[in-house]
């Protein structure tokens, strides 16, 4: 919920970081993030800065996922 927010839809980093989140996050995350993802995406649609800040913090959980898969 939250990475297709910031990305969007039709950007593919948003099921990058879906599958972190489902394989590789730790369990404190993947559970917060079950049960606040997708009010906290809702809660930053309209927050311009809030939002940008978000997307910084998932683009380097992208950035180290797809280093990482791409050196399998």
């Amino acid at each position: 919920w939250v990475a297709r927010e910031v990305y969007g839809k039709n950007d593919p980093r948003w099921f990058v970081f879906r599958l972190w989140v489902k394989y590789d996050a730790p369990a404190w995350f993947r559970y917060l993030y079950g049960k606040y993802g997708k009010s906290y995406a809702k809660f930053i649609s309209n927050k311009p800065t809030l939002k940008r800040i978000t997307k910084k913090l998932i683009d380097i959980v992208v950035e180290r996922t797809e280093t990482k898969h791409a050196a399998c």
